[in-house]
């Protein structure tokens, strides 16, 4: 007599990890996240790689880092295999977001669910690279040697650099990475961008990694005006500059109002020139008549 099995996929809940996972037991604790959730969607590899690329192009309108995105069958085997030192962002967000769409695609059909479903992918991401960040104790950061990403941030930044760089793992807030994730993303750096994100993360659970432009351009408002009060105009320069160049109309006015007391008028007016062409103007300072 033939006997016939039938094998079910995982049902939610379970935790069964895939037969091409290693040890389970030998897997860092990032790499058992991603293999576990690959595991309860009960989803084969090469099917979540073909619909990841519908996904990145859906969710690009939320998340700009999605943009051209993609995962493939290699990537996700070496991701819960642990064959990666670090898995990368923007990969874990689309991952998430490519299991959430398999499983219920109407998460996709309006802005509200899209928005929710990016959320969900956060807590996700941030979960897994909490896991995954380094040793961030107190004092720890001084004693490693200068890196490549280090001497990007002093190459942006100078003296600023080098200064929340030695903070950063001393306060024990967070604050040092958030303003050096905020400044990377500024400056287009987005991989030391995500990987200080992931440290403040770390230190400071309630940090949120900024997801839109406007995020962005709102938190460099928040640091700019604090260090003006503070009487600091160099570094509240910085973080106006860094805004204005990624599009930011308010900080480039600021700008012209910092050149303008300082006396720079053509200065001034370059940046009123250009808050102008960002659609911002004093007219918006001080509300259209």
């Amino acid at each position: 007599m033939i006997v016939l099995i039938r094998i079910y996929p995982p049902t939610r809940g379970s935790a069964v990890v895939p037969n091409d996972v290693a040890d389970v037991e030998s897997l860092p604790e990032w790499s058992r996240l991603v293999a576990e959730a690959v595991s309860l969607s009960g989803r084969k590899g090469s099917t979540i790689a073909a619909r990841s690329v519908q996904v990145a192009k859906v969710f690009s309108e939320l998340d700009s880092d999605l943009e051209g995105g993609c995962l493939d069958e290699f990537l996700l085997s070496r991701m819960r295999n642990g064959k990666i030192q670090k898995p990368r962002w923007e990969k874990l967000i689309l991952l998430k977001l490519t299991l959430l769409y398999l499983d219920d695609r109407s998460c996709s059909d309006l802005p509200a669910r899209r928005e929710a479903a990016l959320a969900e992918a956060v807590v996700f991401a941030k979960r897994v690279l909490a896991t995954a960040v380094p040793q961030t104790a107190k004092g720890a950061a001084g004693s490693r040697r200068p890196d490549a990403r280090h001497e990007r941030t002093v190459e942006l930044l100078e003296a600023y650099g080098e200064d929340l760089l030695r903070q950063v793992g001393e306060s024990g807030t967070g604050e040092a990475e958030a303003k050096l994730a905020l400044l990377h993303q500024l400056g287009g750096n987005s991989d030391d961008a995500r990987y200080w994100s992931g440290q403040a993360f770390a230190v400071d659970p309630n940090y949120v990694h900024a997801s839109s432009q406007q995020e962005l351009f709102s938190r460099a408002h928040y640091y700019a005006t604090g260090y003006q009060r503070a009487f600091e105009p160099k570094i509240a320069y910085l973080y106006w500059k860094y805004a204005a160049e990624s599009g930011d109309g308010i900080a480039a006015f600021r700008l012209g109002q910092m050149a303008e007391l300082k006396g720079d008028l053509e200065d001034a007016a370059n940046w009123r020139r250009i808050a102008d062409s960002l659609g911002y103007s004093s007219q918006d300072q001080y509300g259209n008549p």
